[in-house]
């Protein structure tokens, strides 16, 4: 009686042949041959796969595989051969945990993944979400989101995924009603990040807690304090409480106020309508509904607070989290600035243990690390890769693009280049937003968001090698004033933007030109230029 249950992680499949009741009473023998051939379909494929068909149901089966990549590539390869044998038959796949005994399996795992397979059709190949998060990722297996559906006796709401290979069916979603309550819900939409995030476990209990409690939440800070990057992983811890979507909102090529709310219907597969705006139709779509709203790169068009303010109000269950190097100055927000990552003292420059305690030099060795698989931190090289972390102040952005250069750079001669840092900090991967594959476009992006007078001010604080844009130059001799204490980072952090990018890079500009986001100031939006 106290045996341990044999609980395991699985791809639940069932498999169901259609029409095969009233095929046995037309023609017994056409029946029987057909549910051969289906049978031997399954097994064959289920052998190939690494599947295990736990219980054949007359004309359905329950089986299991290892992951759901394994089970949909054997269902895409049952229905291709039942095909050329005129068999129709319907499969559905869910992950869960099961509990496996030799001639069953239990737990609600198998409820759902029955519930699912009642929504295919024949010589189709449905999934649900859980098992479309394996295998999202892959570029050699099509598929087709059907919309978000209330299952029979299942908790939750669940999003339905259509297998689309040759020979498959992908259902209409039309074919859908009828079969489930229909959500009509926000897409969930998360970017996969290209790396682990390191060194924000405060910054993000912090942000879960203010986006459960407040109605919007601007996260502020200078360009490269990893503003994006935490707003994708919170979005990614809140998922399982925001069941009606997580909506990821991409802004950086929104430069005109005017476009923001478009850009926010085209993300949320809002059409116009006649008789109702933009704005009207996204607020009925989110309408009560327990969502939450990511909008990435909100300074270009902060003058569009407004829209996200008369968002946040008509739409109760509705949570929203902007990033932005400035508030965005409306009753319903809070701001969170984001500081860049703490550092060791001077002081503490030979202990590899308690370096690694810092979220700088973690941040710095673990992309290191991938940079160059022999890069550790010892004790010879501990010291200089503290003092390239001062350096660079603790920026993630620098941070990961210094690493990078441990391709061929010892730390060294890494930190002796840093007097240069535009011309060493330029090997950000080519898959992330231009503006975060070196410096120097972070630089230009930030420049960017300042008005024609700002501009000339800040160029004449730099020789120009080309119209409004900084060139390389040597670091300033004078030495970089002290970094604020993680207590000391408030609200001033947007006014320290420009002036933390200009200590990174050897650049100033006027007094005006730096606190001109943080007073509020809302120049006139310019787009970038073409690099």
């Amino acid at each position: 009686m106290n045996e341990r249950l044999n609980r395991r992680l699985v791809a639940v499949m069932f498999t169901d042949m259609v029409g095969y009741t009233a095929l046995m009473q037309a023609d017994e023998r056409l029946g029987l041959d057909k549910r051969d051939r289906y049978m031997s379909a399954l097994e064959g494929h289920h052998d190939a796969f690494g599947g295990t068909i736990v219980q054949r149901l007359g004309d359905g089966s329950m089986s299991m595989f290892p992951s759901a990549l394994a089970a949909v590539l054997a269902a895409v390869e049952i229905q291709r051969e039942l095909a050329t044998e005129d068999v129709p038959v319907r499969i559905g796949v869910h992950v869960g945990e099961v509990v496996v005994d030799p001639e069953r399996l239990t737990g609600d795992a198998v409820n759902i993944a029955a519930r699912i397979e009642s929504f295919a059709v024949p010589g189709g190949v449905m999934l649900s979400d859980s098992a479309y998060d394996q295998i999202k990722n892959r570029s050699d297996v099509g598929i087709v989101r059907l919309g978000r559906f209330r299952l029979k006796h299942v908790g939750r709401p669940f999003d339905l995924y259509a297998v689309a290979a040759d020979g498959v069916v992908v259902p209409d979603p039309g074919a859908l009603e009828g079969k489930g309550e229909q959500f009509a819900s926000l897409p969930s939409n998360l970017p996969d990040p290209p790396a682990a995030l390191v060194g924000r476990p405060a910054e993000l209990a912090s942000l879960v807690e203010l986006a459960r409690e407040h109605r919007v939440v601007t996260i502020t800070g200078p360009g490269g304090v990893g503003k994006t990057r935490i707003v994708i992983e919170l979005g990614r811890l809140l998922a399982p409480e925001f069941l009606d979507g997580v909506a990821f909102v991409a802004l950086a090529d929104v430069t005109e106020p005017a476009d923001f709310l478009p850009a926010l219907a085209d993300a949320l597969d809002v059409k116009e309508a006649e008789g109702r705006t933009l704005g009207d139709g996204v607020a009925a779509l989110i309408g009560d509904k327990k969502a939450l709203l990511l909008l990435d790169n909100l300074e270009q068009v902060v003058s569009a607070a407004s829209e996200v303010a008369g968002l946040a109000e008509s739409c109760p269950g509705l949570r929203i989290v902007t990033t932005s190097r400035t508030p965005l100055r409306i009753a319903a927000e809070r701001e969170y600035p984001l500081a860049p990552l703490e550092l060791p003292p001077p002081s503490d420059t030979d202990s590899t243990e308690s370096l690694m305690a810092y979220p700088a030099v973690a941040l710095f060795v673990e992309r290191g690390r991938k940079a160059r698989g022999s890069f550790e931190l010892m004790p010879e090289n501990a010291g200089v890769v503290a003092a390239v972390c001062r350096r660079l102040d603790g920026l993630p952005l620098a941070l990961e693009l210094a690493a990078a250069r441990l391709r061929l750079l010892s730390p060294e001669a890494l930190l002796e280049r840093l007097d240069h840092a535009l011309q060493v900090l330029t090997s950000g991967p080519r898959d992330i937003p231009e503006r975060q594959q070196t410096l120097r476009a972070t630089i230009d992006w930030s420049h960017s968001l300042l008005s024609e007078s700002e501009q000339r001010a800040c160029s004449g604080a730099w020789p120009s090698s080309r119209e409004g844009a900084p060139s390389p130059i040597s670091r300033p001799s004078a030495p970089t004033p002290a970094r604020p204490s993680s207590t000391s980072w408030s609200r001033s952090s947007t006014r320290l933007s420009s002036r933390r990018t200009a200590r990174v890079t050897g650049f100033g500009c006027s007094r005006r030109s730096e606190s001109t986001l943080a007073n509020g100031s809302r120049p006139r939006a310019r787009r970038a230029r073409s690099r």
